[in-house]
Formats: structure tokens, C-alpha cells, sequence
């Protein structure tokens, strides 16, 4: 069974403060990497903090080594954009997605 990890990055050295994240170097180099990630079903949530701290993406994953080695791939991450912060395995206990309506 796959387990919840949690994958949070912050702005590298390469990050321009004076863009929006959409404006960023190779923007879409690494939606396409995110997207696949997604559309593959590795990855279950993701998104940016509104402070512009950084982002969180939950991925189904064997471990956190998986996901460490997923995330290498990453343009953002090979170029400084935006860079591993850490990454934990999350225990759910409750999930509303999850919950039967009555």
C-alpha cells in the first residue's frame, strides 16, 4: 500500500522575487515534470503557500527515499528555482474525501 509523503520546497538561489511563480525560469518545463507526476497518479495535492514561502505536494509513494529521487527530476530543482525544503511521511487520520455521506 502506498503511504501519504509530503514533499515541501522553498525558493532557491535562482528564485526571481520580482516574478510571480508563473513568470519564473522554465515555468513550463516544470509543469509539464508536475503534471505528469499528477496525471501518473504519483501525485495526489500540490500548490503553493499564498505567503510565497514555498509549496506542498502530497504524493502516493513507497517511501521518502521514492519521492527524493522523483523530485530530482524536477527543472525547477536542478536549476535553484525552487529547491527540497523536506519531505515526510504523513499519517492520515482523517480524510473528508474519504468520508460516506449520511
Amino acid at each position: 500500500m502506498k503511504k501519504s509523503i509530503v514533499f515541501f520546497s522553498r525558493p532557491g538561489s535562482a528564485w526571481n522575487t520580482e516574478k510571480p511563480m508563473w513568470e519564473q525560469n522554465y515555468w513550463d518545463d516544470h509543469t509539464q515534470f508536475i503534471d505528469a507526476l499528477f496525471n501518473s497518479g504519483k501525485i495526489i495535492q500540490g500548490g503553493p503557500f499564498s505567503d510565497g514561502s514555498g509549496s506542498m505536494v502530497i504524493f502516493a509513494a513507497d517511501s521518502v527515499e521514492e519521492v527524493r529521487e522523483l523530485m530530482k527530476g524536477d527543472p525547477w530543482g536542478q536549476r535553484q528555482i525552487l529547491v527540497e525544503d523536506d519531505i515526510k511521511e504523513w499519517t492520515i487520520f482523517l480524510n473528508a474525501s474519504e468520508k460516506k455521506s449520511t
